[in-house]
C-alpha cells in the first residue's frame, strides 16, 4: 500500500484509496475532481461521482462546486487562498498559476462552474435508474410504473403463503412454524441480501404427515408419563451440573413448550445426551422410549421448518419479480439487480455505459455490495476509464442495509494501485494516540480483510482542550446504568463551566455546540434528549426517527380525531395534551359541551377551507405555538409541528378528503417507516443552527467531528446475536471461504459461528466510528466494575493496556447521586416502541376499567360508606370510589417513615377536603400507619424502609389489534384455569397509572392499593379470599399489564436487565385487611411467569 500524494498520483488506470477517519477524504475527492477538469480537460458531465445517500450526494455536490469556486477565485486573483485557509488544496491551486504548464486552468475551472448543473453526481440508486431509463431496450427492463418500499408486499406474501400451507399441513405441524411477525421481520432484513446464494437441505425429504403423527404420539406419551420421565432424569444417575434440581420445573416447561410448537432447545433430553452426561460409575441399560424418540423429532423438525421458510422465501422472490415484470412495480433493490443482470449479460451495454464517463469516482466504497461492485467493475474497469474507489473498511457499519465489507477485499484485487491517506487532520495528537493504540492490533477488527494502518498526526497542534481537572484524551464514566444520566449531567456542567478550547488565534470557553453524545438507537437518543431538556441543557436531537413517532404527531392525531369525531371523550383527550398545557383543575373546569360544539364547527370549516388552513387558525387562536415555545423542549416540539403541518399540506394537495387524510395519518403513526433515502421528508428535522449539544446515533454521526464526544452506554453496543429463537435465527446471511455471500438455511454450527463473528466484527467497526468522531476527548460510559470482562470495548482496552487494575487511572471523578431511583430524577415515561400492524379504523385509548367494563360485577358507591353512623374498626370505614381515591392521595402525599402525628394531620385534612366526618381521623391514621409499618409478606419489607420509589407512574402501551380472546388465553395461563373474556378487538393505546414502584434490595416491585370491602374480619382478607377478589375484578389482568409496561421500561433503562433477577413481583395491598405486626395479612402477592410476560410483550409491541 502506497502513501497517497494528491499532486503526483496518476490520473489513469484504476485505484483504491483507503481513507481512515479524519484523513481528508472529501478534500481528496475534490482535489482529484479539479485535476481531472484542468489536466484531463473533462467537464462535470464526463466525471461520474457516486455515493450512497441523497444527503451525502447533496453535500458532496456542494463541496465540489465550492472548491471549484475557491480555485477560480484563487487563480483569478479575486480572493487568493492562503495555506492556512485550505492546507489540503493550496499547493494544487498554486501549481495551476503556472501558465506554461496550465495555460487554460482558469478557463477550464470557470467553464466547469458554469455547467456544473449537469454534473454527474448520483446515489447508487439514481445512477442505476438513469441507466434503466437511458438504455431501457438494452436492459430489457419493464418501464418503471411505481417505486415502492417492499415491506408491505413481504408481509402480504408471507400471509398468502401461510394460507396456502394451512390447507396442506396439520395443526400440529403448523404449530412448529415460528411466529409470522418474526418471519416477516427476518425476510425484510434478508431482502437486501437476496442476491446471496441460498444453501438448504437439498436432498432430504421430510414426510410431513409422518412427522405430524410422530409428534402427536410423543405428546400423548409425555402427557401420560411426564412426572415419571422427569423422575428418570433426576434419578441421581445423571450430572447434577447438567440437570440441577432447581431447574426441574423449568426443564419440564421447556419440553412442554417444544411439544407445543415453541422454539425451545430440548437437545439435552435426548437419550444420547443423557447417556453422555451419566455420573461416573453409573450405567443405564434402557431409556424410556420418549427420550429415544425425541432426537429424530428434533432433527426432522429443524429440517421441516427450514424447508418451510426457504420455500416461503422463494415464493416471496417470485411474487416480487412477477410484480416487477407484469406491473412495472420496482423495489429499490430491483434497480440495482436489473442493471447488474444487464451489464453482465450484454457486453455492448457495458461498453456504451463506459463511453458516457471518462472518469468514475466511487465514494464510501466500503458501503457497496457485490452487485454494485460488479456493475462498476464490468463497465469501468476494462482499460477505457479512470476508476477510483475511495473508502474505509473500518467504517463499514451498514450491513443491515446490505453493505458488504467483504467486497472491499475483492476490489483490492481488481485495481492497479492501492493508496492510503496517512495524515489525520481531525484529532489532537493525544486523541489520535488513543485511537491508534486501541485499534493497532492484528485482530482488532476480527477479519483478515481489514487491516489497521495507524494515522499520522498533523503538524499543527495549536488547537487543544484546556481542562485543569483532567487531562487525558480518554475518560471513563464508571457507573451503573441507573446513575449514568446523572453522572453525564454533572460532567457536562463541569465542562461547560470550566473547560476551554485554545486555538492559534483565541482561547474561548467550551460551548454546548462542541459536545456530541452518541448512542446506539433512536430510542436511547430520545431518552437522553428528554432527560437533558428537563435539566435545562440546550440540546438538539439529530435522529433517523420518523416524524410520526413524535409526541407532536400523537397530539395532532388526537386533535384531528376530535375534529372528525367531535365526541366529548375525544375533545377531553385533546385538551389534556401539551398543546394546551392545562393542569388537572383547569381541565376539569372546561365546558366540554361548548368545546364539542366548537369542534363540530371546526370540522365544517375544515371541509370547506381545507384542514391545513383550519388547523393553523385554530392553533394560533389557542396560542399553541406560544405554549410549545414556552417549554424547555419547545423548539424541538415547534419544529416537529411545523414539519408535520407541511406534510399535511402535501397530502391535502393530493386531494384527500378529511376522512381519507385521517386514515393516512393513522397509518403513518401506527406503522412509521424506517427512514431512508426514499422517505427522507419524514425524518425529524434539526430544530436549530447547531449551537447546542448534539445527540445522535453512532450511524448518523459517521463523517462528522466534535471536540468532545460522549458514548455513555457502551454496553448497549452489542452484536445482534440469535435472540429470537434457535430455528428462525439460525438462518443466517454470512460469507463463505471465498468471501461470497450465502444465506444458510440449515443452521449449522459453522454458519452460526461465522455469523456471530461477522456481527462482532461489525461491532468493532461501530466502536471505531464512534471513538474517531472526537477531536480532543472521548468519554466511555459503562458499569465497568460489573461488566469490564464482558464488554466489546475490553478488547480495545487490552490494546491500550487498560485493565481492571489500572482502569481507575482513566475514570473521571464525578459526584454520584445517591438516591438514583425516585420521581425527582427519573422521568417515568413508559411509551413502548410503536407497533407495526395496519390500522383500518380510528385508534382508541383504553384504560383498565374500559378493558374490563363487561366484567364489572359490583362496585361500592360513595353513599354506602357515608350511611354508616357507628364504627368498631377500620372495616367500617366508608367505601366507594371517593373513599378509595382519598386513601390513595394520603399514601401518595406521605413520606413513608412519617411520624404518626404527621399521618394524623394529613388524614384529618383529607377527610375534611372530601366531606367526611373527622371522627374517622384516628381510625384512618392508624390504618395508614399499619400499611406503612407492617411487612408486606414473610421475609418481605415494610414500606417505611423504602427509600427509592416512583409514585403514580403513567404508562402508554401501543397495541396492535389484540383480540380479547388472546387476553382470555393470558389469564387462563396465569390462573391455571379456563377464563372467558368477551371477544372484541382492541386497537390503539392502553394507558394507566401504576400506584407505586419501589426498589428494595436491588429488586423492583409494583405496589397497588385497594380499598375494597371484603368483610368485617381479618379472615375475610385471607390470601384465598384476596385471590378470589383479584380474579373477580380482573386485577390480575391489571397487574399483568402493569408488569409488561414496567418490564419494558426497565429493559430500556438497564442494559443487562434480567426479569428473574431484578423484578421482585407485584403486591396488592388491601388496606382494610392489613393487621399490625402480622406479615402478609391483607396483601396479595404474585410474580407473573417470565414466559407469559415475554409473550404479552411480543403481542403489544414488536419493537
Amino acid at each position: 500500500m502506497q502513501l497517497f500524494d494528491l499532486y503526483k498520483v496518476s490520473l489513469n488506470g484504476t485505484k483504491l484509496i483507503e481513507a481512515s477517519a479524519g484523513t481528508g477524504k472529501t478534500y481528496t475527492l475534490s482535489g482529484l475532481y479539479i485535476r481531472y477538469i484542468v489536466e484531463k480537460r473533462l467537464t462535470p458531465d464526463q466525471i461520474l461521482v457516486v455515493t450512497f445517500t441523497k444527503a451525502a450526494t447533496a453535500e458532496l455536490k456542494g463541496r465540489l462546486r465550492q472548491q471549484l469556486i475557491e480555485c477560480k477565485n484563487h487563480l483569478s486573483g479575486f480572493h487568493e487562498v492562503s495555506k492556512d485557509d485550505n492546507k489540503h488544496l493550496f499547493e494544487l491551486y498554486e501549481s495551476y498559476k503556472n501558465e506554461q504548464h496550465y495555460p487554460d486552468a482558469l478557463k477550464l475551472v470557470s467553464l466547469a462552474i458554469i455547467c456544473f448543473d449537469q454534473a454527474s453526481v448520483f446515489t447508487i440508486n439514481s445512477f442505476c435508474q438513469k441507466i434503466l431509463d437511458d438504455f431501457n431496450s438494452e436492459c430489457q427492463s419493464p418501464v418503471l410504473a411505481e417505486l415502492i418500499n417492499t415491506d408491505d408486499e413481504i408481509k402480504n406474501y408471507v400471509y398468502d403463503f401461510w394460507r396456502f400451507k394451512q390447507k396442506e399441513l396439520s395443526v400440529d405441524l403448523l404449530a412448529l412454524i415460528p411466529d409470522i411477525e418474526k418471519i416477516i421481520n427476518k425476510f425484510k432484513w434478508l431482502l437486501s441480501k437476496s442476491h446471496y446464494k441460498s444453501i438448504g437441505f437439498r436432498d432430504i425429504e421430510i414426510n410431513s404427515k409422518s412427522l405430524g403423527e410422530t409428534l402427536s404420539d410423543l405428546k400423548i406419551l409425555w402427557e401420560s408419563d411426564k412426572e415419571l420421565l422427569m423422575d428418570f432424569i433426576y434419578c441421581g444417575k445423571f450430572s447434577g451440573n447438567k440437570y440441577p434440581k432447581k431447574s426441574r420445573e423449568k426443564y419440564k416447561n421447556d419440553i412442554e413448550e417444544f411439544l407445543n410448537g415453541q422454539l425451545t432447545d430440548v437437545s439435552k433430553f435426548t437419550a444420547e445426551s443423557l447417556k453422555s452426561n451419566l455420573n461416573k460409575d453409573q450405567t443405564v441399560y434402557t431409556f424410556p422410549d420418549f427420550f429415544h424418540q425425541l432426537e429424530p423429532i428434533i432433527s426432522e423438525r429443524e429440517i421441516f421448518v427450514s424447508q418451510f421458510l426457504q420455500e416461503c422465501w422463494n415464493y416471496i422472490l417470485e411474487r416480487l419479480d412477477k410484480n416487477l415484470q407484469e406491473n412495472g412495480i420496482y423495489s429499490y433493490s430491483d434497480q440495482i439487480r436489473l442493471v447488474y443482470q444487464a451489464v453482465k449479460t450484454n457486453s455492448n451495454l457495458a461498453h456504451s455505459i463506459s463511453n458516457q464517463w471518462q472518469c468514475v469516482m466511487i465514494d464510501e466504497f466500503q458501503d457497496t455490495d457485490a452487485l454494485q461492485f460488479e456493475i462498476f467493475n464490468s463497465c469501468f474497469n476494462q482499460g477505457r476509464n479512470s476508476l477510483i474507489y475511495v473508502g474505509d473498511p473500518k467504517q463499514a457499519i451498514y450491513d443491515f442495509r446490505g453493505a458488504d465489507v467483504f467486497v472491499y477485499e475483492k476490489a483490492k484485487l481488481s485495481v492497479d494501485e492501492i493508496y492510503n491517506l496517512e495524515t489525520n487532520w481531525r484529532s489532537s495528537e493525544e486523541m489520535l494516540n488513543v485511537s491508534n493504540s486501541m485499534f493497532d492490533s492484528n485482530n482488532s477488527f476480527l477479519l483478515n480483510a481489514i487491516a489497521f494502518h495507524p494515522s499520522k498526526s498533523k503538524d499543527d497542534q495549536s488547537s487543544q482542550l484546556i481542562d485543569k481537572e483532567y487531562s487525558n484524551a480518554l475518560a471513563v464514566i464508571n457507573s451503573p446504568a441507573m446513575n449514568r444520566h446523572e453522572k453525564l449531567k454533572n460532567e457536562l456542567l463541569r465542562l461547560l463551566n470550566f473547560a476551554e478550547i485554545q486555538t492559534a488565534s483565541e482561547t474561548r470557553k467550551l460551548q454546548e455546540k462542541d459536545i456530541a453524545i452518541l448512542v446506539k438507537t433512536n430510542r436511547e437518543a430520545v431518552e437522553l434528549y428528554e432527560f437533558l431538556i428537563a435539566e435545562n441543557f440546550s440540546v438538539t436531537l439529530s435522529s433517523e426517527a420518523s416524524i410520526f413517532t413524535t409526541e407532536i404527531a400523537k397530539q395532532l392525531h388526537y386533535l384531528i380525531r376530535a375534529i372528525l369525531f367531535p365526541s366529548k371523550e375525544n375533545v377531553f383527550t385533546t385538551y389534556q395534551g401539551i398543546f394546551f398545557q392545562m393542569n388537572i383543575a383547569e381541565i376539569h373546569s372546561l365546558n366540554i359541551e361548548e368545546l364539542t360544539s366548537e369542534f363540530i364547527a371546526l370540522r365544517v370549516q375544515s371541509q370547506q377551507q381545507g384542514l391545513s388552513e383550519s388547523l393553523n387558525i385554530f392553533l394560533q387562536e389557542k396560542n399553541v405555538y406560544e405554549n410549545l415555545l414556552s417549554r424547555n423542549d419547545g423548539e424541538r416540539h415547534y419544529t416537529d409541528l411545523i414539519h408535520l403541518l407541511e406534510l399535511f399540506q402535501q397530502q391535502q394537495d393530493n386531494g384527500l378528503s378529511l376522512e381519507q387524510f385521517y386514515e393516512w395519518l393513522i397509518k403513518q403513526i401506527s406503522k412509521p417507516e424506517n427512514i431512508n433515502d426514499n422517505n427522507e421528508n419524514q425524518k425529524r428535522r434539526l430544530e436549530s443552527d447547531g449551537q447546542k449539544i448534539t445527540i445522535m446515533t453512532i450511524h448518523k454521526s459517521k463523517g462528522l467531528e466534535f471536540p468532545i464526544v460522549f458514548i455513555p452506554n457502551i454496553e448497549k453496543i452489542k452484536p445482534i446475536g440469535l435472540n429470537d429463537g434457535k430455528l428462525l435465527n439460525s438462518i443466517v446471511a454470512v460469507h463463505d471461504n471465498d468471501n461470497n455471500g450465502i444465506i444458510d438455511w440449515r443452521g449449522t454450527e459453522e454458519a452460526v459461528a461465522k455469523f456471530q463473528l461477522e456481527q462482532e466484527a461489525e461491532l468493532m467497526r461501530v466502536l471505531y466510528v464512534a471513538i474517531t468522531r472526537a477531536k480532543f476527548r472521548v468519554y466511555l460510559g459503562a458499569d465497568f466494575d460489573k461488566n469490564l470482562d464482558r464488554l466489546a470495548i475490553t478488547r480495545l482496552f487490552k490494546n491500550l493496556e487498560v485493565n481492571s487494575a489500572n482502569i481507575k487511572d482513566f475514570i473521571i471523578d464525578i459526584d454520584e447521586r445517591t438516591n438514583h431511583f425516585n420521581d425527582s430524577n427519573i422521568t417515568p415515561a413508559l411509551i413502548l416502541t410503536p407497533f407495526k400492524g395496519e390500522i383500518s379504523q380510528p385508534l382508541s385509548v383504553y384504560s383498565f376499567s374500559s378493558l374490563t367494563k363487561n366484567h364489572q360485577y359490583y362496585a361500592e358507591t360513595d353513599e354506602e360508606g357515608k350511611k354508616k353512623e357507628n364504627f368498631e374498626s377500620f372495616f367500617d370505614f366508608p367505601g366507594g370510589t371517593k373513599s378509595g381515591t382519598m386513601q390513595h392521595h394520603i399514601l401518595e402525599e406521605l413520606d413513608f417513615n412519617a411520624a404518626k402525628s404527621v399521618i394524623q394531620q394529613v388524614s384529618e385534612r383529607q377527610l375534611k377536603e372530601n366531606g367526611y366526618d373527622l371522627k374517622w381521623s384516628e381510625c384512618l391514621a392508624q390504618q395508614i400507619h399499619t400499611v406503612l409499618n407492617t411487612k408486606l409478606w414473610n421475609d418481605g419489607f415494610e414500606l417505611k424502609n423504602v427509600r427509592n420509589k416512583i409514585v403514580e407512574m403513567e404508562f402508554l402501551l401501543p397495541l396492535e389489534t389484540v383480540d380479547k380472546v388472546i387476553i382470555s388465553r393470558w389469564l387462563s395461563q396465569h390462573r391455571n384455569k379456563s377464563t372467558e373474556f368477551s371477544n372484541d378487538s382492541l386497537k390503539g393505546f392502553l394507558t394507566g397509572f401504576i400506584d407505586l414502584i419501589v426498589e428494595f434490595n436491588k429488586k423492583f416491585y409494583i405496589i397497588d392499593y385497594k380499598s375494597n370491602y371484603l368483610g368485617k374480619s381479618f379472615e375475610d382478607y385471607s390470601f384465598l379470599n384476596l385471590e378470589k377478589s383479584v380474579q373477580h375484578h380482573y386485577y390480575d389482568l391489571q397487574y399483568l399489564l402493569y408488569t409488561v409496561a414496567f418490564t419494558r421500561f426497565l429493559q430500556n433503562k438497564i442494559p443487562d436487565f434480567d426479569y428473574s433477577r431484578d423484578f421482585g413481583g407485584v403486591a396488592y395491598i388491601f388496606i382494610r385487611g392489613m393487621k399490625p405486626d402480622e406479615a402478609g395479612q391483607g396483601v396479595y402477592f404474585n410474580k407473573p411467569d417470565k414466559k407469559l410476560i415475554d409473550e404479552i410483550l411480543s403481542e403489544f409491541s414488536h419493537g
